[in-house]
């Protein structure tokens, strides 16, 4: 009878934790799938910036100067993204900004160039744009901390590691936003 007891006992907590195994499982994995689609979503608005950037560079090319070199780097910057890790996208946006402040210093230095509706309407994409990436950074360093707090709370902590779910890392553009694109033109 006690035996019956004890076997009756172990597969009811048997139960119990596979239920919570399960729980804890798909919700590190919900997690996971939040990060992956924030990410993706990061590298769509950064192609969409990189894009506008071609567009404000054919828009401007007749009233200054820039290298053929200028358009390559935003070719490659836009292929890169879409192969781009949190490491890569990093420099990816820092190159981008500082190709679009030299735009924007071309624009505000040409006030024939600035009055033009085609320039003033891609001009105002970029800034939406701008917006939007730095309001999906936020969102997906938000979801990163969510799911680096599951991974060190009792009893998810014990899951996590069973599962192998890790640490993962923010997107980190220390620095970046603090300081001032150099905008010079050659």
């Amino acid at each position: 009878m006690i035996l019956l007891l004890y076997v009756l006992l172990i597969l009811i907590l048997a139960c119990v934790l596979g239920y919570y195994a399960i729980i804890y499982y798909n919700l590190f994995k919900k997690h996971q799938n939040r990060i992956q689609g924030n990410f993706a979503q990061i590298k769509v608005a950064l192609k969409k910036r990189l894009d506008m950037i071609l567009q404000l560079l054919g828009a401007v090319e007749g009233y200054a100067t820039f290298e053929k070199e200028t358009q390559t780097k935003v070719i490659k910057l836009r292929s890169a993204v879409s192969r781009a890790n949190n490491a890569q996208m990093n420099s990816i946006d820092t190159m981008s900004s500082t190709l679009l402040g030299r735009l924007f210093a071309v624009a505000e230095n040409y006030p024939d160039l600035k009055s033009e509706q085609v320039v003033q309407k891609l001009l105002a994409a970029i800034t939406d744009i701008e917006k939007e990436i730095a309001e999906k950074r936020y969102l997906y360093n938000d979801h990163i901390m969510e799911y680096n707090t599951l991974c060190d709370l009792l009893p998810t902590t014990v899951y996590a590691r069973i599962f192998g779910f890790r640490h993962l890392s923010y997107l980190d553009f220390a620095g970046e936003e603090e300081k001032r694109p150099d905008i010079t033109i050659k």
